[in-house]
């Protein structure tokens, strides 16, 4: 796989997001210019078997990178075949207050910066990777008009 990366800069609220694919997952990274570094990162999905426990993701993390996924983070549907960057479509929701990421037309991550958190459909709780995915989401950030 070729790891990649896609960006949308949102000149309303002065902030980039960043989708970056590498051969162990696909992340999302949420910058603001003032501040010119991550403000937020979230786990779109895994490319590769969840390792067994967290502190082998976090032994993967000190070589250098993003973690790996761990087992008990993991949902169902973590793990995804090798996306392209035509995969994935970046949305703000109409106030700017929180950003869909969707991968091959399914929500897979919301962003909302200003409760510092991610949802992930990859994730079954809680952790170092995000918060666990909640469907609500798309209709209290009102993404719904823009999903068929």
């Amino acid at each position: 796989m070729e790891p990649f990366d896609l960006s949308q800069y949102h000149p309303e609220n002065e902030r980039t997001v960043v989708v970056e694919a590498t051969e162990q997952a696909v992340w999302a990274y949420l910058t603001e210019a003032r501040r010119g570094a991550v403000t937020l990162a979230g786990i779109v999905c895994s490319l590769m078997e969840p390792l067994p426990d967290l502190a082998k993701a976090e032994a993967a993390m000190a070589a250098g990178g993003p973690p790996p996924l761990a087992l008990p983070f993991a949902s169902k549907e973590a793990l995804q075949p090798v996306p392209s960057r035509t995969d994935f479509e970046i949305d703000w929701n109409e106030a700017c207050e929180a950003v869909l990421i969707r991968m091959r037309e399914i929500p897979w991550l919301v962003m909302v910066p200003s409760e510092g958190a991610a949802y992930s459909r990859a994730l079954v709780q809680a952790g170092p990777y995000g918060l666990p995915w909640e469907d609500e989401l798309l209709n209290h950030y009102d993404f719904l008009a823009d999903i068929d």
